[in-house]
C-alpha cells in the first residue's frame, strides 16, 4: 500500500501546480539514517528506505528510474540500489572495506564510488563499478585521498576530489582514469564537484572565503566564482537540477542542524526545503536528465 500511495503522489504531483520537481535526500527524522523524497515545493515528503541500520548518499540514474545509495543494513557500508519508488532494493558491494557515496553513469550501466578496500582506512581510492556485472575496477592508485567522484553528462569524464597536491582540491579525469587534471588551486578545501546537465559547468563548495560557500566554474576550471554569500552557514554539496535553472545543496545552520535549500542557478532565492529539526543532507535531483 505505501509503494501504491507513493506512485499516486508522484503521478499527482506531476500535474499538480506549483508542485515542482522531486529530491532524494537522507534524514534521521525518525530516528535512524533513511532516504527520502520531496517536492521541491515542500509540500510533499515520501520515505523510500525504512529499517534500523544507515541509508545514506542517494543518486539518482538519469533516466529517473533507480537511486543507488549506500548502506550498512549487512554489517559496513555497501552500494545498493533500488526503484524510484524504494522497491527492489538489492545490494551491488560485498566487501569488508567501506564503500561510499555512489553515482550513476548517464547511460545507468556504472556507478562510482570511493572505498579505501585497497588501502588503510583513511587513504580512500575511486572505483568503478558495473552494476549488471557487479565487476569493480580500480580508477585511482595512490597513498593519498581520493574521493567524491562524479560523471560528466556524457560519461567520458569524472570529476573528483583529492589532496593528492597537500590539500582538497577538485580533478577531472577520463573514465578509465587516465589524465588526471587540477581544475581548482587554493590553500582552501574545493571539494564536492556536481556537473550541470548540459556538461558546461562545475559547481562545487570551498571554504576560500573563510567558510564553506557554493562556487561554479567552466568545467576546464576557468571562470571561477561564488554564487551566494551565506555567512552565517556552511554551504556543500551542491546537484543541478534537470532542466540546469537550479541547484539544491545542503547548510549547516547551526552545530546540528543540516537543512536542505534550493536556489537558482545564478545563486538568487535561496529558500529552506526541509524547515525540520532532524539532520537533513545529501539531496539529489530525481527526474530524467
Amino acid at each position: 500500500m505505501h509503494r501504491l500511495l507513493l506512485c499516486l503522489t508522484i503521478v499527482a504531483c506531476s500535474v499538480a501546480p506549483g508542485c515542482g520537481g522531486w529530491v532524494v535526500f537522507t534524514s534521521d527524522r525518525d530516528g535512524d539514517n533513511e532516504i527520502y523524497m520531496m517536492t521541491t515545493g515542500g509540500s510533499m515528503v515520501a520515505k523510500l528506505t525504512d529499517n534500523n541500520d544507515n541509508d545514506s548518499s542517494p543518486a539518482v540514474t538519469a533516466d529517473g528510474t533507480q537511486v543507488v545509495f549506500q548502506s550498512d543494513r549487512d554489517g559496513n557500508p555497501e552500494l545498493y540500489i533500488m526503484n524510484i519508488d524504494g522497491t527492489g532494493q538489492r545490494r551491488l558491494t560485498d566487501h569488508p572495506a567501506q564503500d561510499l557515496s555512489p553515482r550513476p553513469s548517464p547511460d545507468g550501466k556504472y556507478v562510482v564510488f570511493w572505498s579505501h578496500r585497497d588501502t588503510v582506512l583513511g587513504a580512500f581510492e575511486i572505483y568503478l563499478l558495473e552494476i549488471e556485472t557487479r565487476e569493480v575496477t580500480r580508477l585511482t592508485d595512490n597513498d593519498v585521498d581520493d574521493r567524491e567522484p562524479v560523471f560528466n553528462p556524457d560519461g567520458t569524464k569524472i570529476a573528483f576530489t583529492s589532496n593528492r597536491d597537500g590539500n582538497y582540491e577538485i580533478y577531472v579525469m577520463n573514465v578509465d582514469g587516465s589524465d588526471p587534471t587540477r581544475l581548482t588551486n587554493n590553500p582552501a578545501t574545493d571539494q564536492l564537484p556536481a556537473y550541470s546537465p548540459d556538461g558546461s559547468t562545475i559547481a562545487f563548495s570551498s571554504s576560500r572565503d573563510g567558510d564553506l560557500e557554493i562556487y561554479v566554474m567552466a568545467s576546464d576550471g576557468s571562470g571561477q566564482k561564488r554564487l551566494v554569500r551565506r555567512p552565517e552557514q556552511q554551504d556543500s554539496r551542491p546537484n543541478y537540477s534537470p532542466d540546469g535553472t537550479q541547484i539544491v545543496f545542503v547548510s549547516l545552520l547551526d552545530l546540528a542542524d543540516y537543512e536542505i535549500f534550493l536556489m537558482n542557478d545564478d545563486g538568487t532565492g535561496a529558500t529552506n526545503l526541509t524547515g525540520h529539526p532532524a539532520w537533513d543532507d545529501f539531496p539529489w535531483f530525481a527526474g530524467a536528465r
